[in-house]
């Protein structure tokens, strides 16, 4: 196995490129499942770049892609984070940050998971929760430790 599967890396099968308003829409099958992600807003890659996801850990919808993107002189190497449409809302200066541990910023997407026009997403949310509250969130620490106990009653 290559090291690049054993890092969590998967090549985004079938994958096409459309705009999305102000940012780019990645779909293509991965983990089993037909994925649609959004890249942050200004993110370009090429059209026929092979694209490679991997979720991150504890993060439910959140993925790193990584791609190819050229200009006139030359082809490099890209990797930003990907997420689910349903995550967009958060905004994407906040979900880079929750990528990479921001208790404020997990917080934020906990709450945009419990107050999802579709219905609350307990499921989604706890890790975002958990995580905030690992970094001394105060709030987080709370609600995930209701819901903890709520899940457990019912």
């Amino acid at each position: 196995m290559p090291q690049w599967q054993r890092d969590g890396w998967q090549a985004l099968l079938a994958s096409k490129v459309y705009s999305d308003g102000d940012r780019l829409l990645l779909t293509g099958d991965a983990d089993a499942l037909f994925l649609e992600l959004n890249l942050p807003s200004g993110e370009r890659l090429d059209n026929d770049s092979p694209v490679f996801v991997r979720r991150i850990t504890g993060k439910p919808g959140l993925y790193e892609a990584t791609f190819l993107r050229s200009d006139a002189f030359q082809t490099f190497e890209r990797k930003t984070v990907a997420f689910g449409r349903h995550l967009a809302a958060v905004g994407d200066e906040m979900l880079l940050k929750a990528a990479s541990g921001d208790a404020a910023a997990n917080y934020a997407v906990a709450l945009s998971c419990l107050s999802d026009e579709h219905g609350p997403k307990v499921k989604a949310a706890l890790p975002y929760l958990e995580a905030a509250a690992r970094r001394g969130h105060l709030e987080a620490l709370v609600e995930s430790a209701l819901i903890a106990l709520l899940w457990k009653e019912s």
